[in-house]
């Protein structure tokens, strides 16, 4: 299969947003799973563990 068409048609999805909406529900359920694992910390870890929250994506 030629490169560039793929490349092409791959430019075109991207261009138009066709990566946008599956990347904001994965950045929805990580926020879901970082909320529950903060909680399950709290819950079942010394009082003393400290957790952070990282400023990157």
């Amino acid at each position: 299969m030629p490169v560039i068409p793929v490349q092409h048609g791959l430019a075109e999805y991207l261009k138009h947003g066709g990566y946008d909406h599956p990347l904001r529900g994965l950045r929805s359920a990580f926020q879901v799973q970082q909320k529950d694992m903060l909680q399950a910390i709290q819950k079942y870890f010394a009082a003393t563990t400290k957790t952070t929250h990282s400023a990157g994506g």
